[in-house]
């Protein structure tokens, strides 16, 4: 699945709306099954209408189960968007550190970072683009070691992968059309010192 905090917001907010509607009806159901429990005591002088009010309840029960078991489900399914957008949250909350990674001196962190921005952009994370601009600087890395190869190279594979790179199972027209796209996406709002890296 993709990690747009948006959409997984919008999918939990349908799920807790799901279960507004079914926890209201659950909780009538409830009540009523705690009446007729307390009028199936009073009534056991009659066997005979004790058996009748067996029959109606086991009825009742199958739905009950059935309201119960979804009722379960949503709220699973509740913990488990929760848990998803908290994820989210606390990735965003990260990208100040790995855009300073960005500039360090040591050669894995600036490779971590770069991967990772790679990842966060494959997955749709609303921060992305925002690395990747601040990723166009690595451009100018000195070649003169064998750090600055290994950091250019990795750069430009990762937006070769990202803008570039064809997907074979669409037709040309529509690879043209998403390369093109995204190139615009990358300069869009781009500052005239990313747009001369880029370049």
């Amino acid at each position: 699945r993709e990690l747009s905090v948006r959409e997984w917001e919008e999918w939990l907010k349908n799920v807790e709306e799901e279960l507004k509607v079914l926890q209201s009806p659950q909780e009538i159901v409830d009540m009523g099954a705690k009446r007729e429990a307390s009028t199936e005591l009073e009534d056991q002088s009659d066997i005979q209408d004790m058996d009748i009010d067996m029959l109606s309840k086991e009825a009742e029960e199958t739905p009950q189960t059935s309201l119960h078991m979804e009722l379960t489900k949503l709220q699973i399914t509740r913990r488990y968007y929760t848990d998803a957008v908290c994820f989210i949250h606390q990735i965003h909350t990260a990208i100040l550190t790995l855009c300073q990674l960005l500039v360090s001196m040591i050669k894995s962190e600036i490779l971590e970072a770069i991967d990772f921005f790679v990842t966060a952009y494959t997955y749709k994370m609303e921060f992305a683009g925002e690395g990747l601009k601040k990723m166009l600087h690595l451009i100018w890395t000195k070649d003169n070691n064998d750090e600055g190869k290994g950091i250019r190279k990795r750069l430009i594979e990762s937006y070769r992968k990202l803008y570039f790179d064809f997907d074979i199972s669409i037709f040309d027209k529509e690879n043209v059309y998403i390369i093109t796209r995204n190139l615009i996406s990358l300069m869009f709002n781009a500052t005239l010192a990313e747009l001369t890296s880029l370049e």
